[in-house]
């Protein structure tokens, strides 16, 4: 902004005359006065380039020409370029009028920077290359006669390409490049769904802040899974699969692991060895003395027949000795462990677990926790070894009445109306109260 008029003297014998300003641009600006904007109070615009002053003693109107503002419009040239508008002034008191007095103001184009503009949203498919338009790229520089330069200044996942060549780190294009389509960028094949790069352009003086653009990658869908291996009637050693598998085991003593995936295992027959590994999966042993490790998530594992080796792993687990003498785990994990049929071991491990021996003379371990010791009728004479009521270990008896008695070791017997025993190792008959069972 300047004010054209800032040193203006007007003089006039009457000193109480009414003096009115006539202003016309008389270079440098157009039929709008686009070449900049006159304004200050009591200033009137009469015409196009022409303004008037609200009339005024001599004195005020010498004060209104000097508070005069001029602004010339921006970026009507090139930066350092200048521009000149010329005004002339007269004044009229009504009987005489001044000859014109004129004056000038050069306005010196400063540059601005360039800024960056686009959705910066592009869509690749996995290991492909798409043209980059300026409706997702663009820049904009409100200077006049400049030449823009992008300028790369990072990828990930894909790299920009100039007529169909990589780009390097600090490489640059030109906005008439972008415009004529002929760069795009490339992802690099990778089975991940996003990808970008990044830029900043220049006029040559100065340069915008960076920008990056998006790739969304349409990934190319994979085969699907062949599966596991199929079993023989020998001794077969197979791996599962990277998803849910579902198999069953031939003839001989088979190993298999499972992979990811919910998995559905039978043994059938033989003495196999079953992991479960990650996932929820579902393990049945089948004929033989078989063993079957849980592994990662909530696994069910069932013995059946045979003299079984069951282990529950983390997670909480649900195992089933079934028939034969069974060795039971669970481990890590709130875990519910049933023995079946046979004089099964049952060990709870970590966690607050469930045990019941079932049929037969088993020996049950909570371990740590709170563990639950349930017995059913006919449950035949079991053993529990470590129970520990103020950790919260307590007897369930299923609706069952009971007696206490001692062994001739001196633990206490429960006596159970359904047939069964109860022998808690370690601990006398005058210990046991109401606060050991179950409500």
């Amino acid at each position: 902004m300047v004010s054209p008029f800032s040193a203006v003297t007007i003089t006039d014998p009457d000193a109480n005359a009414s003096a009115t300003a006539t202003i016309t641009i008389t270079a440098g600006g157009t039929a709008s006065d686009a070449g900049g904007t006159l304004s200050g109070a009591g200033l009137t615009k009469t015409g196009t380039g022409t303004y008037t002053l609200t009339p005024g003693t001599p004195a005020a109107t010498e004060l209104a020409l000097r508070a005069l503002v001029f602004t010339p419009r921006a970026n009507q040239v090139t930066p350092s370029g200048t521009i000149t508008t010329g005004f002339s002034l007269a004044v009229s008191d009504g009987a005489a009028t001044t000859t014109d007095s004129t004056t000038t103001v050069v306005a010196t184009s400063i540059n601005d920077a360039p800024s960056l503009g686009g959705d910066g949203q592009i869509n690749v498919s996995q290991g492909g290359a798409v043209t980059v338009t300026t409706g997702d790229l663009t820049a904009n520089d409100p200077d006049v006669g400049q030449n823009l330069t992008y300028t790369l200044t990072g990828t990930t996942r894909g790299q920009v390409l100039v007529n169909g060549t990589a780009l390097a780190v600090n490489g640059t294009f030109a906005q008439t490049q972008l415009a004529n389509g002929q760069i795009s960028f490339q992802q690099d094949g990778s089975a991940d769904t996003g990808a970008s790069f990044s830029v900043r352009v220049s006029d040559g003086l100065d340069t915008s802040s960076r920008a990056t653009v998006l790739a969304s990658v349409a990934l190319t869908p994979q085969p699907p899974d062949p599966g596991p291996a199929g079993p023989t009637s020998g001794d077969d050693n197979l791996t599962g699969t990277s998803g849910p598998d579902t198999i069953s085991l031939g003839l001989g003593n088979d190993t298999y692991a499972s992979g990811a995936g919910n998995d559905l295992v039978y043994g059938n027959q033989g003495n196999d060895l079953i992991y479960g590994n990650q996932d929820t999966d579902t393990l049945y042993g089948g004929q033989g003395d078989d063993r079957a490790f849980g592994g990662q998530g909530d696994d069910r594992l069932f013995g059946n027949l045979g003299n079984d080796v069951l282990s529950g792993n983390r997670g909480a687990d649900i195992v089933y000795g079934n028939q034969g003498n069974d060795l039971v785990y669970g481990n890590q994990g709130a875990d519910i462990l049933f023995g079946g049929q046979g004089n099964d071991v049952l060990y709870g491990g970590q966690d607050a677990d469930m045990l019941a021996g079932g049929i037969g003379d088993d020996t049950l371990v909570g371990g740590l926790g709170a563990d639950l010791y349930r017995f059913d009728p006919n449950s035949g004479r079991d053993l529990i070894l470590g129970f520990n009521q103020a950790e919260g270990d307590r007897i369930a008896l299923g609706g069952q009445t009971y007696t206490v008695s001692s062994a001739q070791n001196g633990d206490a017997l429960l006596l159970l109306s359904g047939g069964g025993v109860v022998d808690l190792a370690g601990i006398r008959a005058d210990q046991v109260s109401a606060g050991y069972f179950a409500a």
